[in-house]
């Protein structure tokens, strides 16, 4: 057998196989490599004439314990970092255990849960619902004034010396939603990997995750937009169907138009389900599997081959933003109303609760449906024929930053375009504001009949 410096090592005048741990005699070097038994497929002996050869395999690949510490440390380490095989699903998964069960008590993983932490401060939503306190401490403020001083206070907005003030102010939006845009695509597909790789039992890296979700940027960013522009379509449309049932004096729809209605919100919301379902699934795509082409086309295959599945998983995770929305605006409003009315100011202490309370909530929230959409993946791929592809057949994704200075660029050309338009149209929306201004009275003056009798 030829010696090969890259497969052996001679420590001691013992020369070892590198790969497995093996210590190789003399007699195996001076052996020809033809002289080693060769299995014969055509013939039907060949289950027997497998079994001592794979018996043989497996006794060498032990390495002896005397043998092992002659092994320097860095080859051991090197050894023992072998990845291990997938444990493929034997049997059909069970949904309400594998999925369900365990996809709302997801493995403790405390970096996991620190980078969506990170993502929750990037998000623009975020520092929406911190700004809550503000904007209802403004509603009851506004809550005292009359008609006509609201009135006042709407004409003054519609100033033309606001204008730039609107735009900097819709521009700081843009630049923030850009921003999360990239951070949340990175950090919701890096969790999506790991995931996939500790159900599998796999040695999950944070650094090898976030090389991937780096590799696969632009399709997560193009998928992002693009659900979110169905979604507004797709709102902006029924919207309108409701309003037209609602206005028409169709005799055979103002019948039951109320009906009607709640069949079109209905209907609303079945399908934002299914959509945001499909917008996970696609992301978990995008993070395991191999396949380059037919992002859409596969992720709507795994949602309809399992559709009401998908469905319920949809609602729970919609179920679990609306709920802490629900508890956030209440926790605000509690908090503001008591202050008021009490005619105190409110405490800096029961603010920062508040805030890091709806921080902690967010992200517990994004930590565990990376772990619920994982699950989900992985069931639905579980029984589709292309299994093997959908999550054995990974690809090592190459160490490049080209998708993340491409994002980049582009949100930075967006920016520029979108000022460039605000100072070419800004005279003219100068004008149009002055008109708004002029077109709209100082006061409403209400005129109560008086009958004569």
């Amino acid at each position: 057998m030829a010696l090969n410096p890259k497969r052996h090592i001679n420590i001691d005048g013992v020369t070892y196989d590198i790969h497995t741990g093996r210590a190789i005699s003399r007699e195996e070097v001076a052996k020809p490599e033809m002289s080693s038994p060769v299995l014969d497929l055509r013939t039907p002996r060949n289950e027997s004439t497998m079994q001592p050869i794979v018996a043989d395999f497996e006794k060498d690949t032990v390495l002896p314990e005397e043998n092992k510490k002659l092994i320097k440390p860095d080859i051991q380490k090197k050894m023992s970092t072998v990845e291990k095989k997938p444990n493929k699903p034997k049997s059909r998964l069970d949904f309400t255990t594998f999925v369900i069960m365990r996809g709302i008590w997801p493995k403790s993983n405390f970096a996991l849960w620190q980078v969506s932490l990170l993502r929750t401060i990037s998000s623009p939503q975020t520092w929406f619902l911190l700004a809550l306190p503000l904007l209802f401490v403004q509603l009851r403020v506004v809550q005292n004034f009359t008609l006509n001083e609201i009135l006042q206070k709407f004409r003054n907005l519609l100033l033309p010396d606001n204008y730039n003030v609107l735009i900097m102010a819709l521009g700081s939006i843009l630049i923030f939603f850009l921003i999360g845009v990239i951070v949340r695509a990175i950090i919701t597909n890096t969790g999506i990997y790991i995931r996939l790789r500790e159900i599998d039992d796999r040695r999950s890296s944070m650094l090898l995750g976030i090389r991937s979700s780096i590799h696969t940027l632009i399709r997560q960013c193009l998928g992002y937009v693009f659900h979110l522009i169905i979604i507004t379509l797709l709102t902006t449309v029924l919207a309108f169907v409701a309003f037209y049932i609602l206005s028409t004096s169709n005799e055979w729809i103002s019948l039951s138009k109320y009906q009607l209605v709640v069949a079109t919100a209905i209907i609303w919301f079945v399908l934002l389900v299914l959509l945001y379902s499909k917008h996970w699934i696609q992301i978990c795509l995008i993070a395991k599997s191999n396949s380059t082409s037919r992002i859409q086309g596969r992720s709507m295959e795994l949602l309809s081959s399992a559709i009401s599945k998908s469905g319920i998983i949809g609602f729970m995770g919609l179920s679990m933003v609306l709920i802490n929305y629900i508890i956030i605006f209440t926790l605000d409003w509690c908090a503001i109303s008591y202050f008021i009315e009490q005619k105190h100011t409110p405490s800096y202490i029961i603010l920062l609760l508040i805030t890091s309370l709806t921080v902690i909530l967010i992200t517990n929230t994004q930590y565990l449906q990376q772990n619920l959409w994982a699950r989900l993946y992985y069931f639905l791929s579980s029984a589709s024929p292309d299994k093997n592809d959908l999550l054995y057949m990974e690809r090592e994704k190459p160490a490049s930053i080209w998708p993340l200075a491409v994002a980049i660029i582009t949100s930075t050309v967006v920016i520029i375009i979108y000022y460039l338009l605000a100072s070419y149209f800004g005279p003219s929306i100068r004008g149009r504001l002055a008109n708004w201004h002029a077109d709209i009275p100082t006061e409403i003056q209400f005129a109560v009949p008086i009958k004569n009798k």
